[in-house]
């Protein structure tokens, strides 16, 4: 995925990761109003004083938190918040707050660092069963808002299965409601889970509301041409309206099977070895830093995805990998020792394929 243009303003995720953090929480908000109105106000007039008075609420979150963003953010920012407060004030048609609340998101994804995204889901079986252990309570086993708990809360859980409101949320938006809960809801945050099960999960529940048609797979990758960082951000209406080379069949298709869109990307195992290799050429550069960085990606980035997998076939495999990998990383430390560098890549990538090998021919 390719990272915004960077402009005067840009959010910087090194430089100040509380504004991110409260960045990120406006774009939640504003897709929550985007997403729930419908259900606060109908033809002009409220029809449930609670979600309304839910909107009011994070209307008025929005309206601070710009105001205190107020020299970090595009200056039109506070009055889009102001006239999407107003206007929900004034049971404003549906039209006009999915509008605002879009403006308001668009703008601040347009000033924002590309997302660190994951190089591969979990498999399909395991993102189901991860889902029933944490979200089937209020969710329901089939997502569709219905568990044990769901009567007892205020808001109900989502229905993830209800396309219409899947049709305006962003797989961003739902991965940022794992990660940080929704404050006013019993929706916590899942901070116990890793970045690679928190999109999982995103991917997962963003698909629960879509089913293939009969198109088939080749005809997405010739004819869609979507990068999955304008994929994660954007809402499936959004996506319609922005790439004219998607349509709604080859939308729901990759919705309701989204490890399609990772089906070109590199295997961790892959990744392990560019790396390895690109540290060796940074060591030999005498940048032992940059050598360093890369070493430690190797592991983290690559070997760490499958160390699991792979402890279940080969146990000692596993174990003599992450050893090498730990000396590689020791070695690099110290300018001069090339030949001790060369030999331990050789090493590595050997037991590598090792691995490759026994991975890739069980199923």
């Amino acid at each position: 995925a390719q990272s915004p243009a960077v402009t005067s303003q840009e959010i910087s995720h090194e430089t100040s990761p509380d504004l991110l953090k409260q960045t990120r929480q406006i774009l939640q908000l504003a897709e929550y109003i985007g997403v729930d109105y419908s259900e606060a106000v109908t033809e002009g007039s409220i029809s449930n004083p609670d979600e309304f008075a839910e909107m009011q609420q994070f209307a008025s979150i929005i309206t601070e938190k710009t105001n205190l963003l107020a020299n970090d953010v595009p200056n039109s920012l506070t009055a889009d918040a102001l006239q999407l407060q107003q206007s929900i004030a004034d049971k404003s048609s549906l039209d006009v707050i999915q509008g605002l609340s879009q403006k308001i998101r668009n703008q601040l994804l347009s000033q924002s660092p590309a997302l660190v995204l994951p190089t591969q889901l979990l498999a399909k079986e395991n993102v189901k069963q991860l889902f029933i252990e944490n979200c089937s309570t209020c969710h329901g086993d089939l997502g569709q808002g219905d568990g044990p708990l769901a009567k007892s809360l205020s808001p109900e859980p989502t229905n993830f299965t209800d396309q219409e409101r899947a049709l305006n949320r962003s797989l961003l938006g739902l991965y940022d409601a794992i990660s940080d809960g929704l404050d006013g809801s019993a929706m916590r945050a899942f901070s116990e889970l890793n970045d690679q099960q928190r999109w999982s999960l995103a991917f997962y529940v963003g698909s629960l509301a879509f089913e293939p048609t009969a198109i088939t797979t080749k005809h997405i990758e010739n004819d869609a041409n979507i990068e999955l960082q304008q994929w994660v951000n954007s809402n499936p209406t959004q996506l319609i309206q922005q790439n004219v080379e998607i349509d709604k069949a080859q939308l729901a298709l990759l919705r309701s099977q989204p490890e399609l869109l990772f089906q070109h990307a590199d295997s961790p195992i892959s990744v392990a070895r560019t790396n390895l290799q690109a540290a060796v050429k940074a060591y030999q550069a005498n940048e032992l830093a940059q050598a360093q960085t890369l070493a430690v990606s190797a592991y983290l980035d690559g070997f760490e995805l499958i160390e699991n997998n792979l402890d279940a076939h080969d146990s000692s495999l596993r174990k003599s990998i992450e050893s090498q990998l730990l000396n590689f990383r020791n070695i690099l430390k110290t300018a001069g020792q090339d030949n001790q560098v060369n030999q331990q890549l050789t090493s590595i990538l050997a037991q590598l394929d090792q691995a490759d090998t026994l991975l890739t021919g069980q199923s």
